[in-house]
């Protein structure tokens, strides 16, 4: 008489085949996170080298001066909305914007529509002065993936750093924003 033989694994065959399942999936979670964080951050630096860098000069042939940075309020993404993100009448001249309005977001309760960051965070804006008082650049700072400055502005200095670590990742805040014109 034959004997039956089952096909099939074993419980503690399916047990280590799962053991090992999770410990891949463990593994892969990080690394998946952390490319995707990678990714905004570079979609976030190329945003700001590609749309709101060249936008800003634009606005400044065409005006022979930069964006005010305290028009129409003091918000850098608000600022960088009103000058880029809209058509601007000067006499019977149009002009087209600079920066598609897909970009913009209205935010409750604001007076105005704000430019975001691909981040998610809104934009620092500021003209840069001599020691004069005259208009010689501008700086635009995305606090990036923690949406915390890491610094001051100030028209003559620039971004002045405090090198802080107010989410306490271990990493001061300033490293991890994005600036434009980059630092050298």
């Amino acid at each position: 008489m034959r004997r039956a033989t089952f096909c099939g694994f074993t419980l503690v065959e399916l047990l280590i085949v799962v053991a090992i399942v999770a410990i891949l999936i463990g593994i892969l979670i990080p690394v998946i996170g952390k490319i995707q964080r990678d990714a905004r951050i570079k979609s976030a630096r190329m945003f700001m080298d590609t749309a709101i860098a060249p936008a800003i000069e634009e606005y400044r042939l065409r005006f022979k001066y930069y964006p005010p940075d305290d028009v129409p309020s003091t918000n850098g993404s608000e600022i960088l909305a009103h000058h880029l993100c809209r058509g601007i009448r000067v006499g019977e001249m149009v002009y087209a914007t600079l920066i598609p309005a897909k970009n913009l977001v209205e935010l409750n309760g604001n007076s105005f529509p704000e430019l975001l960051s691909p981040l998610g965070g809104t934009y620092v804006y500021f003209v840069l002065l001599d020691t004069n008082g005259n208009k010689i650049g501008y700086r635009v700072v995305d606090p990036g993936p923690d949406k915390l400055l890491g610094g001051t502005v100030d028209p003559v200095l620039g971004f002045v750093v405090n090198a802080t670590d107010a989410n306490g990742d271990g990493v001061p805040d300033h490293l991890d924003n994005i600036y434009n014109p980059p630092d050298k």
